[in-house]
């Protein structure tokens, strides 16, 4: 499987989650953008990056100027960013809120 179907896989099994717990899930379809998907429900919204890759933690492809690209755009719209680890090999999805990023 290359990337982009690896990539592709964790936002759907990602989407798929949050729907099953009671999220709104909207892709940003900016294939390059800091932001991947946007939850909403209740009072509630989550900018979420997702990650799919197997080897070497939830930040190996998230560098420092990444999460600091993506926390400078959430926060301008008022919201935290989360980070969704969904290796294909770990169940169930890793949720981080970006207070909790190194």
């Amino acid at each position: 499987m290359n990337r982009q179907k690896k990539g592709a896989y964790a936002e759907r099994k990602v989407a798929k989650e949050a729907r099953a717990d009671g999220w709104i899930v909207k892709g940003t379809g900016d294939a390059h953008g800091a932001i991947d998907q946007i939850h909403v429900r209740l009072g509630q919204v989550r900018l979420v990056q997702v990650k799919g890759n197997r080897n070497g933690g939830p930040y190996s492809n998230f560098p420092p100027k990444e999460r600091q690209g993506m926390l400078d755009e959430a926060l301008q719209a008022g919201f935290e960013p989360w980070l969704a680890w969904a290796p294909p090999d770990r169940k169930p999805t890793r949720w981080i809120p970006s207070k909790d990023w190194p």
